[in-house]
């Protein structure tokens, strides 16, 4: 493992990278959104270990203002963010490690959408777990944390559509422990996975985590897949039974999410539908 300080846009962003002894590429981590990180950590982790027994590196940053990197959450946003991941991948490269596929968590989806455009067909795949399809939909769930919250307190209710006036009054609001500036709030507003992700990246691997067998993909996921499969694009959908790793309560890992990730990111096998219980 090699922990590094790399120049970001604004300050060092933190690097973690574990390299197997002989490896052939890496994969880029973009990570997901405030405290979804935290919740993903250990899964990070285990795909890892994973990736490298199969002769795969992992290149994780922790994006300016979150974890172990300089600056404040409050003063991120999207540009500085993708210039930030842009980086990480040049200096992988400097590293002898070249970044050849993408592991997108949750808002990470359409960030590394977003990173791909900047680097067409320098990556050959990406994994995509729970991906976020609506910046816009994604804040005002993130908005209800604080919502909720304000219900315990006697006299004391607030709604999304208050915060996002004292929002506009401030310049600022801070929920769940994360503060965030309004350039982020109105970028993430028009965020959404760019339908060309497919093209720019190449093959792709939706992975969805369900609460049971007998659920299926939600609407929104089905029908962009379908979408994408009408264009020529290779995606895949693999879904797997577990709990929601990246908001549950407690730390939880899906151990076949993970094996099948690494599976695939190393692999490379042909685009399949594969359903895992």
């Amino acid at each position: 493992m090699q922990a590094a300080f790399v120049a970001g846009a604004r300050g060092r962003i933190l690097v973690v990278a574990r390299r197997p002894a002989q490896q052939r590429s890496a994969v880029l981590i973009v990570p997901p959104f405030a405290e979804e990180m935290n919740k993903c950590r250990r899964s990070f982790t285990e795909l890892s270990h994973a990736l490298a027994e199969r002769g795969i590196a992992t290149v994780l940053p922790d994006l300016y203002g979150t974890g172990d990197s300089e600056g404040e959450f409050v003063d991120a946003d999207l540009d500085v963010w993708l210039d930030d991941l842009s980086r990480v991948v040049e200096w992988s490269s400097a590293q002898g490690c070249p970044v050849t596929a993408l592991l997108c968590v949750r808002l990470g989806c359409p960030l590394g959408a977003l990173l791909a455009r900047r680097w067409p067909g320098r990556f050959e795949q990406a994994a995509f777990w729970q991906p976020v399809l609506d910046g816009k939909r994604f804040l005002a769930q993130f908005f209800r944390l604080r919502v909720a919250a304000s219900m315990m307190e006697p006299n004391k209710r607030e709604s999304v559509e208050a915060l996002r006036a004292l929002l506009h009054s401030s310049g600022r609001i801070e929920v769940a422990g994360y503060e965030l500036g309004s350039k982020l709030v109105g970028q993430l507003d028009t965020l959404a996975l760019d339908a060309r992700c497919c093209a720019d990246i190449g093959a792709i691997h939706w992975m969805e985590v369900l609460r049971d067998h007998a659920a299926t993909l939600p609407t929104p996921s089905r029908q962009f897949i379908d979408a994408q499969r009408s264009a020529g694009h290779e995606i895949a959908e693999h879904t797997f039974v577990g709990e929601p790793f990246w908001s549950s309560v407690e730390i939880v890992t899906n151990q076949q999410l993970i094996a099948s990730t690494a599976e695939v990111l190393a692999a490379r096998p042909a685009m399949r539908v594969a359903n895992h219980g």
